[in-house]
């Protein structure tokens, strides 16, 4: 295999999905009815009116929703650890060429040579990804436990309420 097929984002992606069907990693995907369930959650008149079990449900989604966003925040980690590694490799096969200190070297590495200057793209790509989703799995993750909570306080309080 020559270099530039072994170091393409196509061929890390291959390997990844490799390995995830080898140990047998879950197939997620994100729920068609996530945006409304958000939409329903930031309105109050909507989300007081909403069955306390549909609450658990909603929270069950929102909970498998956080759980895809951290899968993808994991593939997104993976490739910029794989593209900082192979800029690794280029920057140590092409240090003797380049005059100056080693921290020069490598910047003037990153910038003029064309795969390297190529994955440092991706990663950067990957990088701003990754921090846009690890936030939101975050957000998603909080919100599915405050809803489980507000469910379970509305069938304490229905249970309360019917047995008075």
């Amino acid at each position: 295999m020559d270099i530039e097929n072994r170091y393409s984002a196509n061929h890390m992606s291959m390997e990844l999905e490799r390995v995830r069907a080898e140990i047998g990693y879950p197939s997620l995907s994100p729920c068609k009815d996530i945006d409304r369930i958000i939409k329903e959650c930031g309105n109050y008149s909507i989300l007081s009116k909403i069955d306390p079990i549909v609450l658990m449900e909603y929270s069950v989604l929102l909970a498998t929703y956080s759980l895809y966003l951290a899968s993808e925040t994991n593939r997104l980690e993976a490739k910029m650890k794989w593209c900082e590694s192979n800029i690794q490799i280029i920057i140590g096969k092409n240090l003797d060429n380049v005059v100056g200190y080693f921290n020069e070297k490598q910047s003037s590495i990153r910038a003029n040579e064309p795969l390297a200057k190529s994955l440092e793209e991706i990663k950067l790509d990957a990088q701003t990804k990754f921090e846009t989703f690890k936030f939101i799995a975050e957000k998603i993750k909080f919100l599915s436990i405050t809803l489980d909570n507000l469910s379970r306080q509305k069938i304490t309080h229905r249970k309360t309420y019917e047995s008075n």
